[in-house]
C-alpha cells in the first residue's frame, strides 16, 4: 500500500474526487494534510454510501475514543487497517493501535451521534478534528484536556448540537455565541486556545451551562440576558466582561465564577438564588456588598472581595448557620481576603470555629 502522503498532488486529488459522492471526504483530507491514496479510494468505493462521515488526524501511535450512536460505524485507519464496530445508547470503545506513530488521517463512517475522549477516559488521545469535519447527526462531543485538539468555528457545528465541551489542551475553537445551534444547551470551553466572543443575550434560550473561563475568550453581556433556565456560569479571566447584579441571576443558577478578567458583578450576597452552591466574584471590576445574613443553605463555596468587616463577620456566620444542610459540592472554602477586603473582628470568632470544626477552609484579611 502507498504510504498516506507519499507521492500525492491536487492533480490526484481533483482526479479521485471527480464524480464521487465522497468528494467532500477527500477535501477534508487533503485540508488537515493526510491526503488519500489508491487504498482509501478502494476502501471508500466499497463502503461509502452516503453515511454520515467524520474525519480526523492522528500522530500518535493508538487511537481510543468512545462513540454512540445506531447502527455500523466503519473505521478507516490510515495505515491500511479497517474495522466495523456496533453502535448503540451506550459508549462503544472505537480503537486502534498502530505499529509505530506517524501522521495519519481516520474516517470514521457511521450514524455517530456522541464522541467521549477526554484526558480522563482516554489519557493518551492526541487526535485533531475540524468542527466542519464532525459528523452531521452529531448531538454531543467531549474533548477535553489531553492533547486532542478540536478546532474550527462554532458556525461550522453540526446543526443538531446540543452539548460541546472542548476546555482545555490544545483545543481551539473559535466564534461568536450567536452562531451556535440553536438547541444547544451546554457548552464548555475554557482555557486552551479557546477563543470564543459574544453577549450573553446571543445564547440559545434553551442554554443551561456555560463555561468559558481563561484561555482567549471575550464574552460580554448582562447577568440580566441569560436565558431563564441557566444554572451554571463559568466566565472568569480571559477577556470576558460580565455585568449585573446578583439579583438578576436566574432563580435556578447553582455556580457563577466570575472571577477576574473585566467582569464587574455587583450586589448584595443576600441576592443570591436559593439553591447557590459556589460563588467566585474576586478581582476585576467586581463589587458585591452586604447585607450578608442570610445565604442560600447549599452554599459551600464563597470568594468575594473588598467587603467591609462588618460583611465579612455576617457572611461568615451566616456559612455557618448553614453547616448541616445539604452540600452538593465537596467544596468548603470561604475565602473573602481579596481586593482590599477588611478583616473580620471578634464578632465571628465561633462562626469561624464552627466552619473549621465542620472542614471548611476559611481565609480572611
Amino acid at each position: 500500500m502507498t504510504s498516506v502522503g507519499s507521492s500525492y498532488d491536487s492533480s490526484s486529488y481533483r482526479s479521485w474526487g471527480r464524480g464521487k459522492a465522497y468528494s467532500a471526504i477527500l477535501a477534508a483530507l487533503f485540508r488537515q494534510g493526510t491526503p488519500a491514496d489508491s487504498a482509501l479510494i478502494a476502501w471508500l468505493d466499497a463502503n461509502y454510501s452516503g453515511q454520515p462521515w467524520a474525519v480526523l488526524k492522528n500522530p500518535s501511535d493508538r487511537f481510543t475514543m468512545q462513540v454512540r450512536g445506531s447502527g455500523s460505524a466503519l473505521a478507516w485507519w490510515g495505515d491500511g487497517a479497517s474495522d466495523t464496530y456496533a453502535l448503540s445508547g451506550t459508549n462503544t470503545a472505537v480503537s486502534h493501535t498502530y505499529a509505530s506513530s506517524a501522521t495519519r488521517g481516520i474516517i470514521i463512517l457511521g450514524n455517530q451521534t456522541q464522541w467521549e475522549s477526554t484526558h480522563a477516559t482516554d489519557g493518551t488521545a492526541s487526535w485533531t478534528c475540524r468542527t466542519a469535519d464532525l459528523p452531521s447527526g452529531m448531538t454531543s462531543l467531549s474533548a477535553w484536556g489531553g492533547s486532542n485538539a478540536v478546532t474550527g468555528a462554532l458556525s461550522d457545528l453540526p446543526s443538531g448540537m446540543t452539548s460541546l465541551s472542548v476546555g482545555s489542551g490544545s483545543n481551539a475553537v473559535t466564534g461568536a455565541l450567536a452562531d451556535l445551534p440553536s438547541g444547544m444547551t451546554s457548552l464548555s470551553a475554557w482555557g486552551g486556545s479557546n477563543a470564543l466572543t459574544g453577549a450573553l443575550s446571543d445564547l440559545p434560550s434553551g442554554m443551561t451551562s456555560l463555561d468559558v473561563a481563561g484561555g482567549s475568550n471575550a464574552v460580554t453581556g448582562a447577568l440580566a440576558d441569560l436565558p431563564s433556565g441557566m444554572t451554571y456560569l463559568s466566565a472568569y479571566r480571559g477577556s470576558n466582561a460580565l455585568t449585573g447584579a446578583l439579583a438578576d441571576l436566574p432563580s435556578g443558577m447553582t455556580y457563577l465564577s466570575a472571577g477576574g478578567g473585566s467582569n464587574a458583578v455587583t450586589g448584595a450576597l443576600s441576592d443570591l438564588p436559593s439553591g447557590m452552591t459556589y460563588l467566585s466574584a474576586w478581582g476585576g471590576s467586581n463589587a458585591l456588598t452586604g447585607p450578608a445574613t442570610t445565604l442560600p443553605s447549599p452554599l459551600s463555596y464563597l470568594r468575594v472581595g473588598g467587603l467591609t468587616s462588618g460583611v465579612v463577620d455576617d457572611a461568615l456566620c451566616a456559612m455557618a448557620a448553614n453547616v448541616g444542610a445539604s452540600k452538593p459540592l465537596g467544596d468548603r472554602i470561604v475565602q473573602l481576603n481579596e481586593d482590599a477586603a477588611q478583616p473580620r473582628t471578634s464578632a465571628s470568632d465561633s462562626c469561624v470555629s464552627t466552619l473549621t470544626s465542620n472542614g471548611y477552609t476559611v481565609t480572611t484579611a
